[in-house]
């Protein structure tokens, strides 16, 4: 559960709402975690997502591969909400 309310897409700028809209874009219609706080301030946001995206989609791994560290990082850092983000989504079976 988040710690922070959901922002009502309504009330954000309009920056805020075309940052929304790339962060969906690239994610698959999905906007929890991290970037809840991120939207606050719509610089970090920008800059964050697209490095995030950058590191997610564009490296020369293959995408079960890239998948499959993030996980194990994830793991090895105790770090519950990447492990949430990725895991239940990503990791299937070939």
């Amino acid at each position: 559960m988040s710690r922070l309310p959901k922002l009502d897409e309504s009330s954000l700028t309009e920056r805020q709402q075309g940052i929304y809209r790339e962060i969906l874009d690239s994610r698959g219609g999905r906007s929890d975690g991290p970037f809840v706080s991120w939207l606050r301030s719509p610089e970090l946001a920008d800059r964050a997502q697209k490095l995030g995206a950058f590191c997610l989609y564009e490296t020369s791994l293959p995408a079960r591969l890239s998948e499959l560290a993030i996980l194990i990082t994830a793991q090895w850092w105790r770090a519950s909400v990447e492990w949430q983000l990725h895991a239940p989504s990503r990791w299937k079976p070939a």
